[in-house]
C-alpha cells in the first residue's frame, strides 16, 4: 500500500526532464505525457520550498501517538503540500497528514494492522527487530546524497528488511536503500 506509492513517486519523478527539455517536448505534441512531466515538476518545485523537512513530519506524527514508530512517509500535493505519515504501535496504525509549511497535524483514524496488506504488515512486524528508525534512515540518506528526502518506507529485499528513502538531490531523485542491523526489541514496541 505505502511502498507502491513511494516507488510510484520515485519512478515517476526519476523520469522528469529539465525545464528546457519539457518546453521542447511540448512542441512535439506529447499531450498527456507532457502534463505528467509538468505535474511532476510542479510537485518537485513545491517540495523545494516547503518549510518542514520529512524528518520533522515524522517527529510530529510520532508525538501524536506516543510510543509509535513511523513505517512510511511521503510528500503529497493537495490543497496544501503535506506529508502522509504511517505510524504504528503494537497492533495499531495511523495515517496522519502533516502540513509541510505549518506543521499542523491532521491525525488519521486508528487502523488495525490487519487492515494493511500482508506485505506491509510483515514489514511492520519485522521493524520490531531493528533498533534504527525511519528518521535515522532519512538523516543518513540526506547526508549521503547532500539532498532533501521526499519519501521513505520499508521494503524487503533478499528476505531482509530495508529502509528505502527517496531523496531530491540537485535536479534528480536518488533512491537510497539501508539495511539496518538486527537487534532484539521489547515485544510490545513495533
Amino acid at each position: 500500500m505505502f511502498k507502491r506509492g513511494l516507488f510510484a513517486i520515485a519512478l515517476t519523478l526519476s523520469t522528469a526532464f529539465p525545464a528546457e527539455c519539457v518546453r521542447a517536448a511540448g512542441d512535439d505534441g506529447l499531450g498527456s505525457s507532457q502534463n505528467s512531466v509538468n505535474s511532476d515538476m510542479a510537485l518537485l518545485d513545491q517540495f523545494r520550498v516547503v518549510q518542514l523537512s520529512l524528518a520533522d513530519a515524522i517527529a510530529i506524527s510520532e508525538r501524536l501517538h506516543p510510543g509509535s514508530r513511523s513505517a512510511s512517509v511521503k510528500f503529497e500535493l493537495s490543497a496544501s503540500p503535506g506529508y502522509k505519515v504511517l505510524t504504528v504501535r503494537n497492533n495499531e496504525a495511523w495515517e496522519d497528514i502533516i502540513d509541510a509549511n505549518t506543521g499542523h497535524a491532521t491525525a488519521g483514524p486508528t487502523l488495525s494492522l490487519r487492515e494493511l496488506s500482508d506485505e506491509d504488515r510483515g514489514n511492520i512486524v519485522e521493524l520490531r527487530s531493528v533498533r534504527q528508525d525511519l528518521s535515522d534512515a532519512v538523516r543518513v540518506a540526506e547526508k549521503a546524497t547532500s539532498g532533501k528526502a521526499i519519501g521513505g518506507g520499508l521494503v524487503k529485499q533478499n528476505g531482509r528488511l530495508n529502509f528505502v528513502v527517496v531523496v531530491l538531490s540537485g535536479d534528480g531523485l536518488k533512491e537510497v536503500m539501508l539495511e539496518p542491523p538486527k537487534t532484539r526489541r521489547s515485544p510490545g514496541r513495533p
